[in-house]
Formats: structure tokens, sequence, C-alpha cells
């Protein structure tokens, strides 16, 4: 095994029982080195890795997973023994490196030629190269020369190599050397050093601008801050010394007390200790830019740009500047988890490269065409100006997809020498600090990867470089209290008093000495926190205690200045090694070379006079091994703990299918994510099934049975095919579809034996039921039925569960080819007549097709085999065979069902398929019974086995998957679109008039109407022949007069003369013929007086069009007001109005509207006079058309006020809307409705219809006449209906903008002269409602009530508001709910919801556009008359109280007191009152305390005794009708009496009289001033300067003599930034 560190004999004699501090794995330089050895300790392998591979749990321990190393180094079985080394790099490394002509390290790429058969490197510099001019590079290990070996070969000499690189000859010099670590000065951001506040033995170190910070080498050391304390040496101090005569007992010797004694004492003269730097010997030590070589080729020194785009495991992609820890991104092998986001900044000038849309650092390795490259090797390289970089670690992989490039992060290769060498094994190049290259060392800066960790977000002492790290020859002494008083014993010694003398003699005698010495905070660092934050074993307390400390308290102070007086490495510990090629040698002891070395010229150093020079001797604890020769070469190394060894044993990694799927942790805030959070109770097995035994049965059958295939197909086993002929002269009895290899025959008798067993079973299990004992025989015949049930394939289930008869039609002929049953699941015994006869029947057919099908397997052997009865075993297993061919050919015939996409779910594609369809199609349909118990969803059951549905809900959601499927391509062409949802509900069977679309919004152009479009499903009343309905014409109940308009919607397709409405012979409105043929005619109303007739026509339109028409006939005064009695003499306008609006276009597109102006008598009498009312016409009358109206009537309506024109075109929009003139139109002046959509039998209910007008107070009904049956119609109106104006939320479904422009003047190239109609129309609101809203229904009724009324009319009186309500809005809400009795019951609509399939939001929300504020589901809100209103700043109230005074000649208010004699003194007199009130008060002397009873609650609840009370003080016996039983009474709240709020700015004086009669005549003896309750309106004017005079400000008068008001011109030049470039200044 490998010889290493001391024998067994000499550990325990030499190794020091002391605890050292370790720090292993917080270096970036420290090593593992792994050893492998057989059991019989042969060497097998050994493997160096980063201790950053390995994991501290704790900083105390070291969690080694041996088994992946060894399989890592490609050790799979055996056993083996371990050996592992944790050691820390000194100097030198293992790697090589290239260098030029002057001993310099090349940093970059390099070129390699094969020249002679032998590798030669030259510089890449691609002018220089393609000119011949590059320079050649000489490949060298960076480690140490061997010089000479003493004979025993226990010493030699070692030297440094022609190599000009400061860390590599710094390294050397300082190993087993005393260093000091101060903080870089005399720089912005200079470290500081404090105590820490929560702990007095821990410092913390501010670090600077590249501060390294403490060191684990530094454990042991010492730390000081000079002057931190200040220590006055009196005379008593000087006297006490010289008498104890402590002269000799000197803590240094003399000559170091004369050095530290000048110090002192100048410092004590200046007040100030000195720079530690004075102190520190002028020897050579690194500059700023020196790194560790593991941190200078550190693969975590390539980053990304804040924007490079990183996939995601969702193939979404986020930039890498944005990732957080937690998160998943994809990798070339998958997927893994971000464990860390790392940050670094590159100065300016920094290479970087560009690859496509990625930027990268130039190192970055990166794979292009499948190969691994480094960045700069493929890309295109350039200087960026300063800024951050990003990168990541990664739980495994270690690979992204950045910008779509596979990239490395950080853990994919250890460092870039590492990747260098997996990629192709070529000479390692490292990459040293990059100053180098910008003029060697000590220049500042750098860029590139400088080994920062890959940006980690604090500094550790790996990535950041030692600065102001010296090496001294001993180390610095500090001044402390005890030096202090030796320089003074020495001073007495050697008779310095004179100083002191001298000072003396201009002055009195001083009392102290040295008025200030400074003296240093001294501690040993006990533990390195981190690189921030050291502990030590003397806190600042202890330190001041120590120097008898009088100055200030500076604990919580910073300190500029410190330094660490620290070995880096001891050699007395016997942990430091020399590594060669033949293992590790420990040293024991190390010497400088002696400095006798003469150099001949100081500006020209041979390097081999520096190199005798730089040599250092080594002794070593054993001899070195022979193989070890001079000029080999080496380097150090030191140990950081102790070896671990062990015995493993490697069992081989077998890969086994996993028992179990598990899956990724979900995440649950995708918007796709398919869970629904909803609530649920937990459940047993038994509450998962029902309590029915008979449904259980069904559910473990549908559940358990094998028939139930991944994917049943749509077979119809009862269908006739062609199979057997192609003309159809041969039957196959349905078998054709599904029998073609197999035996139909052997099909029925196997299915036979299984029903009898199924009968045995069940035969057996009743016979037993009812015996004592027997429920364990009863469950085993049970589970041998249900075991024979669930072994039915899909033609025996068929047989089994279905119920089928014959049929014939023009679709084809079906057979009743299913076993016979009684009812749905019943099936008939194999013993009863029933199935006998069927069986027969079958038999013939099965065997009539067996011996027809020629594809029957059986049918194509020889007929000396399938005709030989000694082969029926054989031909049963040929028809076994055929059955699973039957199986294979019934899918590979249905594949084409993929293109049948039909919504019945027994018809085309499979229904088990149709999710998977549908999802490949970009639509993936989901399940909505995730809370639906089993037997409702397999069964259509509850849970105590009782019908619910009618089809259980599984089925229902396979019938909706498939119509939704069936209507995809609709769908994806109209997705984003109303008509789109509307589909999909139509899909799940929901009316549109439950289940509705609402748009709100859209623009509005001065009076533009806001429209709902709806489709209305509606009935008509058709009339043929003789049918009419009767009612009366007489007065209304309420004015007392004769309606004053009539309304109606008419459809004739029968071009002829007609009566359509007719008040016996007085008046009637009829239709005219043209008597062409077409479709067009005119529209009447008719009025026959006793001596006079009269009537309106209107124009000739197409009335016999047979589409709807509405009518209206309004009468009104000549003036245009509305009639208040139906005089006869009256000067009457009667108009005659009708139009047609097509839906198609949503616009009226006939409108005609006539009028007559009659005061004659005879004629207004006629129209007043009560008869009888026909609807549909009379027949007999003479005065008008004879023949009764043939067409279809609806909303017949008559209103006592005329209807304006403007309702009147929302009723032909909207037929259904009875808005009237007013709010209260509807309900006060709407006398009499018949809807006549009420489909019902007029045959059989006469009577039926009944006037629908809120009121009822002319006519309660119609009476129908002549009608034989049901005539009414169906109507699909879509209806165009006006929406209240509620503001910017409105409802409207009118989004689109017709925009009309118009000039102003000639066109322009530099003025816009067109102006659009819609510039300033709002903006469309993107709020979508797909909901079931009970309130909506509320809604929809008052846009039929009170259509476009505007709501900003109603609440915009100034008057409200301070008022808690709206007084308009309060009338409009009483006009409109007065229709109503009762309160509506919202509940029992809500619950329509449960009988819906609930997926359809989750459905709905695919369709909706992107961009839409979407509600879906159950929607609860106010109503449209609905508007809270909060009163802000409310008014107080306040009474004024006006007095006047009274006339010349009346003695009036009586203002002073000398009218007369006996006149009250004080004409005034102001009283108040404070009402108090008297009462008994019960003292029960039982109750505790000295209140007894008042000690009680005063506050009672009601119907709650009150334990502590023995008398009636409670209110049990009360009862509350309106409220909470826990309502409880509170106290009124105690009056207050207060003043007016008194005044910042004024006061008043206050007099005071000595005696009533000074106050008499006003005669004060003193007074003062007291703030006023009053205060100038001006105080509380925005214009408060404006009530004083304003002063005039002059040139003469201004501060600075100069005038008032200055004007500076400048130049409109304007500075502007711009995105970064060749500039970031732009000047417009």
């Amino acid at each position: 095994m490998l010889d290493y560190g001391l024998t067994d004999k000499d550990r325990p004699e030499l190794e020091s029982p002391k605890t050292v501090y370790s720090g292993f794995g917080r270096d970036g330089s420290d090593y593992i080195h792994l050893y492998v050895y057989d059991m019989e300790d042969n060497y097998v392998d050994d493997d160096i890795f980063p201790a950053s591979e390995v994991k501290f749990p704790t900083p105390n321990l070291v969690d080694l997973d041996i088994g992946t190393h060894l399989r890592t180094m490609g050790l799979t079985i055996g056993e083996f023994k371990v050996k592992y080394l944790f050691l820390r790099r000194l100097a030198g490394k293992k790697e090589d490196v290239l260098t030029n002509d002057d001993g310099f390290v090349h940093i970059g790429k390099a070129q390699v030629r094969m020249v002679n058969g032998r590798t030669r490197y030259f510089s890449s510099d691609k002018e220089k190269l393609s000119e011949g001019k590059s320079k050649e590079l000489t490949p060298k290990k960076l480690q140490y020369r061997i010089k000479q070996i003493s004979p025993n070969r226990r010493e030699i000499k070692v030297d440094i190599q022609k190599l000009n690189n400061v860390p590599y000859q710094k390294d050397f010099a300082s190993i087993n050397k005393d260093m000091v670590y101060t903080p870089k000065k005399n720089r912005p951001n200079a470290g500081k050093i404090k105590f820490d506040k929560t702990d007095g033995n821990v410092l913390q170190f501010i670090t600077g601008t590249n501060e390294r910070g403490f060191t684990d080498s530094m454990v042991g050391g010492q730390i000081v801050i000079p002057g931190a304390f200040e220590y006055k040496v009196s005379r008593e101090i000087v006297q006490d010394i010289v008498v104890k005569k402590q002269v000799e007992s000197r803590i240094l010797d003399r000559e170091t007390l004369e050095k530290v004694g000048k110090k002192t004492y100048a410092g004590a003269l200046k007040g100030k200790p000195e720079p530690v730097i004075e102190q520190i010997a002028e020897v050579p030590a690194p500059d700023d830019t020196w790194q560790e070589l593991d941190r200078d080729d550190d693969y975590g020194s390539v980053c990304f740009v804040g924007d490079t785009k990183i996939k995601l495991s969702n193939n979404r992609t986020l930039p890498i500047k944005m990732m957080k820890p937690g998160m998943k991104v994809k990798t070339e092998q998958g997927f893994a988890k971000v464990l860390k986001v790392v940050k670094d900044n590159r100065p300016y000038g920094d290479k970087l490269v560009r690859i496509g849309k990625l930027i990268t650092t130039d190192h970055h390795p990166i794979k292009h065409r499948g190969k691994w490259y480094m960045a700069n090797e493929v890309g295109t390289e350039f200087k960026s100006s300063s800024l951050d970089v990003w990168n990541l670690i990664l739980d495994k992989h270690h690979t992204i997809y950045a910008d779509n490039v596979v990239s490395a992060t950080l853990g994919k290769w250890r460092s870039m020498e590492h990747f260098l060498h997996m990629r192709n094994h070529r000479i390692n190049m490292l990459r040293l600090a990059e100053d180098f290259e910008d003029g060697g060392p000590g220049s500042q800066g750098g860029g590139g990867d400088s080994g920062t960790g890959g940006g980690a977000a604090t500094s550790t002492p790996s990535t950041i470089a030692p600065t102001n790290e010296w090496i001294i020859n001993e180390p610095i002494i500090p001044v402390t209290r005890e030096i202090v008083d030796d320089i003074i014993r020495v001073q007495i010694d050697d008779e310095i008093v004179s100083v002191v003398k001298e000072l003396e003699d201009p002055l009195p005698p001083p009392e102290v000495v040295w008025e200030s010495t400074p003296v240093d905070y001294v501690a040993t660092i006990v533990e390195i926190l981190d690189n921030n934050r050291v502990r030590v074993d003397v806190s600042y307390e202890d330190g001041a205690n120590e120097a008898n400390h009088t100055g200030e308290d500076l604990r919580n102070s910073f300190f500029d200045e410190f330094y660490v007086n620290y070995r880096k490495n001891k050699v007395s510990r016997l942990n430091n090694y020399m590594v060669s090629e033949h293992g590790y040698h420990l040293a024991i002891s190390i010497l400088d070379s002696p400095n006798d070395v003469e150099i001949p010229d100081p500006t020209i150093i041979p390097f081999d006079l520096v190199g005798d020079k730089t040599a250092r001797y080594f002794k070593f604890y054993k001899p070195l091994p022979e193989e070890l020769e001079e000029g080999d070469m080496v380097y150090f190394v030191e140990e950081k703990m102790e070896t671990y060894e062990d015995k493993i044993k490697l069992i081989p990694f077998v890969e086994e299918d996993d028992e179990y799927l598990f899956l990724r942790v979900p995440n649950l805030n995708s918007t796709s994510n398919p869970i629904n959070f909803r609530g649920t109770h937990y459940r047993k097995y038994d509450d998962l099934l029902s309590s029915d035994t008979a449904t259980n049965e069904e559910i473990m059958n549908s559940v358990h049975s094998s028939s139930l295939l991944d994917v049943q197909l749509n077979i119809d086993y009862n269908k006739r095919t062609n199979k057997l002929s192609a003309d159809g002269s041969q039957t196959d009895f349905g078998f054709g579809n599904f029998v073609q290899f197999s035996s139909a025959e052997t099909r029925l008798r196997n299915f036979r034996k299984k029903i009898e067993l199924v009968e045995k079973y069940t035969s057996a299990s009743l016979s037993i039921a009812n015996v004592s004992g027997s429920e364990t025989a009863v469950s085993d015949f049970d589970t041998k039925k249900r075991q024979v049930i669930n072994s039915f394939g899909p033609y025996e289930n068929y047989l089994y569960t279905v119920s089928s008869s014959y049929a014939s039609s023009s679709i084809g002929e079906f057979y009743d080819a299913s076993w016979p049953k009684h009812n749905a699941t019943t099936l008939y015994h194999t013993s009863s007549s029933v199935f006998t006869s069927w069986w027969n029947t079958w038999m013939t057919y099965s065997g009539d097709y067996d011996r027809a099908n020629m594809d029957r397997l059986v049918n194509q052997l020889p007929a000396h085999v399938n005709q030989d009865t000694q082969n029926e075993v054989f031909l049963d297993f040929m028809d076994m065979v055929g059955e699973q061919f039957d199986e294979t050919w019934s899918y590979l015939r249905h594949f084409t069902d993929i293109n049948e996409r039909v919504p019945k779910v027994s018809e085309g594609i499979s229904k088990d398929i149709v999710r998977e369809v549908a999802k490949s199609m970009g639509f993936e349909v989901n399940s909505g019974n995730d809370l639906v118990i089993l037997p409702t969803y397999l069964l259509g059951k509850d849970s105590s086995g009782t019908a619910l549905n009618e089809t259980p809900s599984e089925a229902i959601t396979e019938e909706i998957w498939k119509r939704i499927l069936s209507n995809l391509p609709f769908f994806m062409k109209n997705k984003g679109t109303i008509r789109a949802m509307k589909g999909l509900i139509n899909c799940y069977g929901i009316p549109s008039s439950i289940l509705r679309v609402r748009e709100y919004g859209g623009p509005d152009l001065n009076d533009r109407v806001s429209y709902e479009i709806k489709r209305k499903f509606t009935y008509a009343l058709d009339f043929k022949s003789n049918e009419y309905l009767l009612t009366e014409w007489k007065d209304d109940g309420t004015s007392g007069i004769k309606p004053e308009t009539i309304e109606f919607r008419f459809r004739s397709p029968v071009s002829k003369n007609q009566v359509i409405v007719e008040s016996e012979d007085k008046w009637a409105i009829e239709l005219t013929d043209n008597g062409a043929v077409d479709n067009l005619g005119r529209l009447q109303f008719s009025i026959s007086g006793s001596s006079a007739n009269t009537f309106i026509t209107s124009s000739l339109l197409p009335f016999y069009n047979d589409e709807m028409w509405s009518v209206m006939v309004t009468r009104k005064l000549a003036t245009g007001n509305d009639l208040t009695a139906d005089t006869a003499t009256q000067n009457i306008t009667y108009e005659l109005t009708t139009k047609q609006y097509d839906a198609s276009r949503e616009e009226v597109v006939y409108a005609n509207s006539s009028s007559i102006t009659t005061n004659t008598s005879n004629i207004n009498t006629a129209f007043v006079a009560d008869r009888d009312l026909y609807i549909g016409g009379a027949s007999g009358s003479d005065k008008f058309h004879t023949t009764r109206f043939s067409g279809s009537l609806m909303e017949f309506r008559l209103w006592s006020e005329p209807l304006s024109q403007s309702v009147f075109d929302n009723h032909v929009r909207a037929p259904k809307a009875y808005n009237g003139n007013t709010t209260s139109s509807m309900y006060d002046n709407l006398v009499f409705r018949l809807p006549l959509s009420d489909n019902t039998n007029l045959n059989t209910l006469p009577e039926s219809l009944d006037d629908k007008s809120f009121t009822s107070n002319y006519f309660a009904s119609a009476s129908a006449k002549e009608f034989s049956g049901n005539s009414f119609r169906s109507l699909v109106d879509k209806e165009q209906l006006r929406t209240p104006n509620v503001g910017p939320a409105r409802r409207n479904a009118t989004k689109i903008r017709t925009e009309a422009s118009r000039l102003l003047g000639n066109l322009s190239s530099n003025i816009r002269q067109e102006v659009s109609a819609q510039s300033f129309a709002p903006v469309d609101s993107n709020k979508l409602g797909v909901y079931f809203s009970p309130v909506d229904v509320v809604n929809e009724d008052i846009m039929y009530s009170l259509a476009d009324i505007n709501l900003d009319d109603e609440i915009g009186d100034p008057r409200d508001q301070f008022k808690p309500a709206y007084r308009g809005l309060e009338r409009v809400q009483s006009n409109y709910w007065k229709k109503y009795s009762r309160s509506n019951n919202f509940w029992d609509y809500m619950r329509i919801i449960n009988f819906f399939d609930r997926s359809l939001f989750d459905q709905l929300s695919k369709l909706v556009p992107a961009r839409a504020n979407t509600n879906l589901g159950l929607l609860i809100e106010p109503n449209i008359l609905e508007r809270a209103k909060e009163v802000v700043g409310k008014v107080p109230e306040f009474e004024n109280v006006y007095i006047e005074n009274a006339g010349h000649f009346d003695d009036g208010i009586q203002l002073t007191s000398r009218l007369s004699s006996s006149a009250t003194p004080h004409p005034f007199t102001i009283t108040s009152e404070y009402t108090t009130y008297n009462g008994a008060v019960n003292l029960h002397n039982t109750e505790s305390g000295s209140l007894g009873t008042l000690g009680l609650p005063t506050l009672n609840k009601i119907n709650e005794l009150n334990p502590a009370s023995e008398y009636s003080n409670t209110y049990a016996t009360a009862s509350i009708t309106i409220g909470d039983i826990e309502l409880t009474f509170e106290e009124a709240a105690q009056p207050f009496i207060s003043s007016s709020r008194l005044s910042e700015h004024n006061e008043e004086k206050r007099l005071f009289f000595a005696t009533e009669a000074d106050a008499a005549i006003n005669n004060p003896n003193s007074s003062s001033f007291h703030p006023s309750e009053h205060q100038s309106v001006a105080y509380e004017s925005s214009l408060f300067r404006l009530f004083y005079k304003q002063e005039l400000l002059t040139k003469d008068n201004t501060i600075d003599g100069k005038e008032p008001v200055e004007i500076t011109i400048t130049s409109p030049t304007k500075l502007v930034t711009q995105e970064p470039g060749d500039s970031k200044l732009k000047v417009d």
C-alpha cells in the first residue's frame, strides 16, 4: 500500500494531542486523493477530485459516497480497501502549462501542429498565424525541480523553474513562513473591522473591494488592532515600577525594546499609532491579481448574460436572471432541479462570445454538432462593457438549453482542464491570471473568466485573491501595556528621565509622564466562522481591562487598521508533504538558501543564480525512493484531515423494472392543472359502494369485468351484413360483424355453459341463504358467480346485458340477437320455453353461418380432417385460435372509425379513445365526475340503489365527449367567439336560457344604444279556418277610458283579404291583398261610425312573406297629449305603425306609419263603444273583410298610454320586451297582455289564455274558439334587446365599430385632415361572463321592462350628495319591484348546477380569448338597479334661529336695560338644562364584593338565564322575531357637551370686573387675551394672501438688488440616453 505519514511506532510519540483546526473544504485548493487496493493490498487505481464533490452536512463532518467514487473509477464488483487523503495544495500542481520564450504562462487558445511526428504548440492569434509570425509555446509542468539529493536520500535541494509567474514563485517561498495579512488602505471602500454586537468574542471584517478576508490558515494566529486602547502612564505608575524593582523582569530583549520604544514614544507624542506597514519587513509580496491555479482553471468561472433564455421542464423559457432555486429545467438527459443561481460581474473589455442568440463567456463549454467545444472555438468574440453574468448549479446532469444551445452548468466538469482532458486527451492548457496578458505581474484588474466561482453572491477565501499578504522573517510585536512598562523601565535604567525633566522646566511638574499612550488590542484566533468573521479568545472588554484603557469606549466603532500574524503552514505539525510521481514524502524540516549569492549585474538576473538564491532545502521523515532522481519535478501539499481507510464491497447494479410507478411532484400552480381543489371526505371501502347488495353486485361486475377492455369497439352484433353474398341474397344474421375466423355456434354454446354456471351458483346461494352460519358459503357462491360474469367477452357481455328485438328499416335489418330477458337485467332461465325457442332458432342461424363462412379456419382444413368426428378436440382448438384472430380482425376493421365522428356513443369511433383523439387534435376534454359516487357514476343510482338518473354519469360524460369531438372542427375554427362557446354549451345539453354568455362595454357614440343579442325560444299561436280568440273591448279600470294603444305581432303566409283584430262591427285591423301573384299587400285600420267611416292604410309592403310583422295602433289628442276622457268631440289622431325586423341583418328592414286626425263624433264614439273583441277576426260583418285571419299571432297587448315610436322600435327588435314610455308603464299602463306562447291544447283548455299583465284589472282572460288541438308553433327569435346604461361595465353585444370619418379640408402631408367618428369613443371592456346566475334572470326582466334607461339620470341629483340613497333610483326601483308579490327563491335556481357536468367551465376556459377577463361558474352579483351609496363627509345638521325686530310702533326685542325703570337689567338670559334621573337600586347583600348587585353585568342576552341572578332580571322568557338569538342589548352612550375648536391664529380680549357695578358700566379692572373660537375666513381660503395688500417687488427692494424676474435663455440641446453601444450618449 501507499507509504504515507508516520509509522505506527512513531505516531503516539510524535503526534500532538492538541486539537488543530482543519477547515478542509473551505478553500478552493482543497482536494481528495483516493487510493484503491484489493484485499491483498495490491494497488488497483487512484483518482483525484476536488473537495466540492463531497458533502459537508456539518462543518465537522464529511459525507463520503464511496460506492459512487469507485463506480466512477470503473469498478463495479468486488471487495476493495480504500484510502482517502484530504489535502490542500501549497505550491505547484500536477497540471501542465504552455509558456512563451520569456517564461510567461500563455493564456487562451493555442494551435496544435504535428511537425515530423512531434506535437508542437503555437499561439492562436489568427492574423499572426496567417502571416507566419505566431510564437511557439513550450509545455511545462507547474512544479519545482529537484537540484540535489543527499547521500542518505533524506535531504534535497529544490528550486523554481524558469517561469515568470508571481503566484508560482510566491507559493514556494511562503512554505513554512510567517505571514502578515492586513487589509488594503488608501482606496475607496477600504475594509474595516469591528466587534460583533451580539458576541463580544467575534470580530467582523467589512471587506473592501477585492479583499480576500480570513482563511482557516489563520487559526492559532495573532490578530492585532493597533492603538485600540489608550494607556495613561502617571507619575504614580512610574514610582510603582521603581519601588517594586521590576526593571529586571523585562518581557523583551533590550534591542527589541529600543525599536518598540522609539515607535511607542513617538506614537505617544503624536497621540496615535504608526501604520502597521512600517513594521513589516521589505519582502516582495504577490499583487492583487494572483489567482490560485484551481480558481484560474475553475469551470465555475463561465457564465451567461442575464437575458439568456433557459428552457424549463414545461418547454417554456425564462431569462436566467429570473431563475430561482427549486425550478426545474430541461437538460440533455431529461430534467434537473436548480439548486443555486450564482451571479458575477464582468469588467469593461472582458471577452464574450456570440453563438446565434446566445452570449456567453469565451471559455464556456457548449455542444456544437454533437461535440463539446469552448465557446470561442465556434462563436464570434467581442469585448463587452461592464455587465453582470449568471450561471446555475443543478442537482444532476449539469447541462441546460441556453437559447436552444446545449451548454454546461457548474459541476459538469471539475475544471476547464478536466473538460479539455475529457474532450480530446491532449495536454491541458491552464489559464492563469489575465494580468500577464496586460503587462505581466503587478498590473491591476484583468478580465475574462478570472475564477470568481461562477458569480457567487458572497466572497469566499477560494474566490478572491489575497490582498496585502506579506512574508516576514519574524512576527510583528504588538504594543501592549506590559511592553510600555518595560520601555519605562529601560528609560529609568538608561537615565532617560532627563527628557521628562526638560519637559518640567518651563512648567510645573506634570502629573502624567505620557498623556496618552496607544496600546494595541491583541488576541488569538480560535475559529474562522467565515471569510468575514473570526472568533477570538479576548473580547474588547477583556482587552480594555488588560490595557488599563482610560479613553473612549470604542467597542461599537469601526477600526480602519488591523493585521494578523500567522504561519501559513507549519512543518512542525508533520502534515506537509512533497509529492512526486513516486508518492507522498513527509517533510520534517525546511531551510532557506543562504543569502550570500552574488549577482554580477543587477539589471540582468541569470536564472541559474536566481534559482540558487530562491532554492530551499527539505528534510524528510524517510529516505526518498531510489527512483526519484535529480531533475525530477515535484509539488507540495498539506494534509488537512486524518487519512480515512475502509473496506468496501461493491455489488453490481442490476436494472429492474419498477414494481410501482413513481410520479413526479405535481405542479399545482400550472394553468393546465387537471386537479380541482375541491374538498372531499375520507371514505372507507363500504362507503364507496352502495348499501344495496344488488347495486354492489352491478358495481363489482362493471369494474372488474374482463369484457371492459381498454378500448371497446362499437360493433352491431345484431345488424345484418353482406358478408356471405354481395347481393344480400344470403343473410349472415349479424355474425358477419364480429365472427370471421371462428365459429358462431361455438361462441353461443360457450356462453350458454357460462349462463348455466351462473344459474347454478345463484340457485345454490339462494337455497342456503336462510340457513344460519351459511354466510361464508353464500359468499363463496357469489364470488364464483362474479368470476364467471367477469370472464365475459364483448359479445357475451352484449348477450348478457343488452335487450334486442327484430326491426327492419331504411338503415338496415336488425335481428333479435341477444339473450331473451324478462326485463333489462333479468335473463330467462335456460329451462324456460321462451329461451328454448330462441335457442333453437339461433342454433340454426349460427350453424348456417358457420357452414357458409369460408373464412372460418376449420373450413380451410382438408375434408378428411374437419369431417372426422375423432378430431373434435382439434377443431375446437382451431375455433379458439380463430376467436383470438377475430378480436385482432375486429380492431383492424374498425381502424377507420377514427374518422367517423358521430355524436351517438354506440356508433362510429369508440368512446374509449375519444379523449386521446381529441387531445391529438389540440383539445383536451375533461371529466367533471371527480366527486360523483360510484353508484351514480357507473349505474345512475344513489347510494341506496334507487334509480337517480336515466343514464349513468360515465355514459353522459362519454356522450358529451363524442359530441365535442364530432363538432371539434367547428370549435377550432370559431375558437374565441360566442358561437364556439354556445356550441360547447349545447354539447352539454344546457339551454342557453340557463347558462348565458355575456359581453360588456363597447363603444358609445353620441346617442348610440347598447344592445344585447340573444336567441329566444318561444311560441306563436296559429289561426286556421274559423279559429279566433274572444275577449272584451271596454274601459280600463284604472284610467276609466278605452286603451290608447293596440299592439301585436303577426305572420301570414296566405295572400288574401283577412281581418286580424276586430271590435265587433266598430273597428278592425285587417290585411288587404293587392290582387297580384306576389306577397305584397296593405295593412289597414278601419273605424265604422253610425254615419261615416274612416280608415288608415299603410304602404304596399310584403306582408305575406311568412315573416313576423309588428303592428301598433295608437290614439291621442291632436296636440300630442294623452287622453284623459273618451269625449267624442275631441280632435283625436289615430296612427297605424308597422315594422319588420330582419334578425340576420340585425336591423329593421320595413317600416311604415300612417295617421288620421278627426273630431267626428260618430267616428270617435265607434272606437270607444263597448264590444266583444275578436282576435283573429269576426265573421259575418259587412263593414270589414269577412275572412278571418290565417297565420300566427303573438304578444297581443293593450296599453293605457300611446306608446312612442322609440318604445315600439324596441318591441320590434325584442318582441318579449314590454317597456313603456316611463319606468312605471309596464306595471301601470300595460292593462292587458296575451303572450300567446302557452303551448297548450286549446280544444281541451279553451280558457287557459290568461291575462299576463301585472294589474289584471282589465279582463282576466281570452277564450279560445273553434280550436281543434294544440295550435302553437315554436319560434326562435334573435332578439336585439336594448340594455340600460349602467356605466362602463354595461352589458353589450354590439362591439363592432363601424368607423365613419370626415374631412376637415384638403388633404395635407403635414396635417391630418381626417376625423374619425369614434376617435373619442370609449374603449372596449375585456370583461366576459359565462355563468349560471339567478340574478341574471332578474336583470333580463329589468331590460325587458325598462329597456335602455340611463341610470346616470337617476343618480345625478346633487341633492343626493349627502343622502344615504339616490331618490331617482329609488323611484325606478319602486316602480319595478311593485310587480313582485314575494321574493325570488334563488336557491332552487342554484341547485340546477348539480345536474350538469362540472367540467363544462374547464372546457369553456379553453375557448375564451386569451385577453378576456372571464367569470366562469356560478355568479352571485347585485342586479342592475342595485347601486351602493356611501356618504363621504356628511354635513352636520343645525337649526337656523332667525330673530327679527318689530316695527316702528312696537316695543320689539329688548336690547338694553334703559327702556324703563322696571326693565330687567340684563336683556338676555341664557339658560340650559342638564336632565338627570333619580331611581332606586336594589342592593342585594348576598352578592359578593362591596358593590353587591351593582357588580352584576348590565348587558343581558335574550333567551339565556343569568346564573348569578336570583330575581327576574333576565330575559329568559322573551322571544325574538327579527335577528339572531345571540342579539345583545347595549347601554346608550352618555351625552357630552363640547365647545368649538379654538383658533390657532386669532385671540380675543377677555375683560375682568371687580363688582357687578363695574360690569354694568363696562369698567373692567383687568383684561387678558385668550384663544378665540372664531377665525377669519381668510385662513380657510386658498386665496389667503389676496385678503391683504401685497408688496410691490422692484429691484430697489430685492435682497440681491437685481431685477425681481430674470430670464435665462439656454440652448435647446437635450441630453438623452440610448441603448449601450459605441456611445451611451446622444444629442438631439
